[in-house]
């Protein structure tokens, strides 16, 4: 359908310590195309619109600053 979720957990969240802001770069594989790209912080509900993605195969996703956990929407352009 072209829709994809990432969710992102800092593993010391469930240590119950101290979580400091951190980015993430990760390499993805998705078909080609062009994808929308939101973050969403479940913790204080902000959603961050990121540049759209230009895929041809395998793509490099930065994620900006997150405390504790961050989902990561990626929808098909057109």
């Amino acid at each position: 359908s072209g829709r994809y979720i990432l969710y992102f957990v800092d593993k010391r969240l469930y240590r119950f310590e101290p979580c400091p802001p951190q980015s993430l770069s990760v390499a993805l594989a998705l078909p080609p195309g062009q994808y929308s790209v939101q973050t969403f912080e479940p913790k204080t509900g902000m959603t961050v619109d990121l540049p759209l993605l230009h895929n041809a195969g395998s793509i490099r996703l930065d994620v900006p600053l997150f405390s504790e956990d961050v989902a990561v929407l990626l929808e098909r352009a057109g």
